[in-house]
């Protein structure tokens, strides 16, 4: 055998997990970046926070359609969120917080989804916060700060019943 028994690694095959729908393995010392091949499950919950995950979050992370809970706290995640991120309306709850993700906050984070609650805590995110975030009409726990946000906080905001201000 090439390269002996070293060389072999473990790759997670989605077909040996077509079942599997929630991952944890949070609060762990995993370091490296995160597998796309995680992002290939049918999950409704993937938990990786508070580990060492470097580089950007891949970009099929909320490919799945029933991906309802993100949560990559407390990790060293870069660059900006996703851009499928904007189209799951199935996540209820995004929590990002204290990594190293930059660029805007997408305008259009989970049209007319359900998301419950938008954690964005201790992050590099620039630019105002979207107008747009008055859409999300489920929302009851926004939390951004910690970044380099600028402008004003858009003026519906308190129209969001269950939000609490």
């Amino acid at each position: 055998m090439e390269g002996g028994v070293n060389s072999r690694k473990l790759k997670l095959q989605p077909w040996n997990l077509a079942e599997l729908r929630n991952i944890e393995v949070s609060m762990n010392d995993l370091n490296g970046t995160v597998p796309d091949e995680l992002t290939q499950l049918p999950l409704s919950s993937l938990s990786l926070y508070q580990n060492r995950f470097t580089e950007e979050l891949p970009e099929s992370v909320a490919d799945s359609p029933n991906l309802s809970e993100l949560k990559v706290s407390s990790n060293r995640l870069t660059g900006p969120l996703p851009v499928n991120l904007r189209k799951n309306s199935k996540l209820v709850l995004i929590d990002v917080s204290n990594n190293f993700f930059s660029g805007q906050i997408p305008a259009s984070l989970c049209p007319g989804g359900q998301l419950e609650q938008l954690l964005m805590i201790h992050n590099l995110f620039s630019g105002s916060i979207p107008d747009s975030i008055v859409n999300l009409e489920q929302l009851g726990e926004l939390d951004l700060s910690g970044n380099e946000l600028s402008g004003e906080i858009p003026g519906g905001i308190s129209s969001l019943k269950k939000l609490n201000l």
